[in-house]
């Protein structure tokens, strides 16, 4: 094969340091289905590009020295992007010769050097399942080396975000992360020709969310077959067809989410008409959800066969944030932590470890193991210490109880509420036998400084060797 010295000559020349980080990107017009090239300036990722009435077969390798050389790899149609491509392939860094074999000579090669990183980002690793509506930290396309910063080429278009979109990028793996994206950007930009990144934000391995296109919140990318409007896409960098993200990385994926469903008021678990596709999708989709859209401008496996059937877990991840987001926890008895000073209890009520689920509230006798009063009726309440409450409440606590009778005559177990001082009001009376732990739930009826009790009345002395009632993990909680 013969070695083409004349690499300026053959191919387009482009160097991007506008305002950000120098970015080369180089397209070269294959001679022929074989050959070889040296290069002056070495590069790190390559792509194909090719007439809409083929599909090539290409596979390429790459070297620093011409001697040593990385293995063939195959660059296998985009379906992704909905472009005549390959995806982006790294190949290492300072590559300066280059081999590609195709199956035909129409073939034109993208060569980018996203450049190596200096440390400018913000953001930080999201390790942790954080209760927030807040916009989790986001490296800045500034910070990540844009060569636009923060500008958006040519008059960016809004949209009402009405579905989250997930995406794997489909390359990779690279470790300096901002090179990654910057690599996308270049490739999206000048050889798809779009105005920017096609994603909104982009989620490396480490959990680190970098910002994609420009132009701010609800901005509208290009990233859904075609079909953007309505749409907020996510980007997860890597191959996730046999593989799937990082536990960091999905953890900020869901933080992202659960902002903007917040923001936009997006039920994770819902599905809605997406009016671009004619399709009713789920709130939370993958790509290739657009596939069965006769609109769609192609197909994808995105975000990869590994990744895709996980979906269904991120979304109730999602729910159960936005939940903890609007649940603030106003009162939190639980006698197992030792929570929940203030309250008040008389009778047979104490704290005990009998049962396997750990400490709680009893109504019995640790002599006896029951509520036997000893041939006298027994009773007793178990008192909260007042709470604020300045919007729809709820009570909710797990029980367990085994007493005389299910008839509501005898061995009266009390949920009982008192608003500002007022009269005891009941919620609830348990009746039956309940001989394992359940949760009970009721809605507050009044605004204002609540306090709730539990009371229990034996009304006589007979068969009340039983062993009683169990109450823990008390909670108000206040949907804001």
């Amino acid at each position: 094969m013969r070695l083409l010295s004349f690499w300026l000559f053959c191919w387009g020349l482009l160097s991007i340091a506008s305002l950000g980080q120098s970015i080369g990107y180089r397209e070269f017009s294959a001679l022929g289905p074989k050959g070889s090239i040296s290069a002056p300036i070495p590069f790190s990722a390559v792509a194909a590009k090719w007439s809409p009435d083929i599909t090539p077969v290409v596979q390429v390798r790459g070297s620093v020295d011409g001697v040593s050389w990385t293995n063939w790899r195959a660059l296998s149609a985009d379906s992704d992007s909905g472009l005549p491509s390959s995806a982006l392939t790294w190949l290492g860094e300072d590559i300066r010769f280059f081999e590609w074999e195709s199956s035909s000579p129409a073939v034109v090669f993208v060569f980018i050097d996203p450049g190596k990183s200096v440390e400018r980002g913000k953001g930080s690793p999201r390790r942790s399942v954080e209760a927030s509506s807040s916009k989790p930290p986001v490296i800045s396309r500034t910070d990540w080396g844009c060569p636009d910063g923060q500008n958006y080429r040519g008059t960016p278009t809004y949209t009402t975000v009405t579905h989250l979109i997930v995406h794997h990028t489909a390359d990779g793996p690279v470790s300096d992360f901002a090179a990654w994206v910057r690599a996308i950007w270049t490739f999206h930009v000048f050889s798809n020709k779009w105005d920017d990144i096609g994603y909104n934000y982009v989620v490396a391995p480490d959990g680190r969310v970098f910002e994609g296109r420009a132009g701010g919140d609800n901005v509208m990318g290009a990233h859904f077959s075609g079909q953007n409007s309505g749409t907020m896409g996510v980007s997860m960098l890597g191959t996730y067809t046999k593989t799937l993200p990082t536990a960091e990385a999905l953890v900020s994926l869901e933080s992202i989410l659960a902002w903007k469903a917040d923001q936009r008021k997006i039920d994770p678990l819902g599905v809605r008409l997406h009016p671009g596709t004619r399709l009713y999708l789920m709130n939370i989709s993958g790509h290739r959800d657009a596939n069965a859209s006769p609109f769609a401008s192609g197909t994808t496996e995105c975000p990869g066969d590994a990744f895709y059937p996980t979906l269904p877990t991120i979304r109730a991840n999602v729910a159960a944030r936005l939940d903890a987001i609007h649940t603030l926890t106003l009162l939190l008895e639980d006698a197992e932590t030792g929570a929940g000073a203030g309250w008040n209890s008389n009778g047979m009520w104490h704290v005990t470890h009998r049962k396997p689920a750990g400490h709680a509230w009893w109504f019995g006798s640790e002599a006896t193991g029951t509520y036997d009063g000893q041939g006298a009726p027994v009773s007793g309440t178990l008192e909260s210490p007042s709470v604020d409450v300045n919007g729809e409440a709820f009570l909710t606590f797990r029980t367990w109880y085994e007493t005389e009778n299910p008839t509501a005559d005898w061995d009266k177990k009390l949920v009982e509420v008192n608003v500002d001082g007022g009269e005891w009001r009941q919620l609830d009376q348990l009746i039956g036998i309940e001989r394992q732990w359940v949760t009970r739930s009721y809605p507050l009826p009044s605004k204002g400084s609540v306090r709730v009790r539990f009371r229990f009345d034996s009304v006589d002395a007979t068969l009340n060797g039983f062993e009683g009632w169990y109450i823990d993990d008390i909670r108000i909680t206040l949907r804001q």
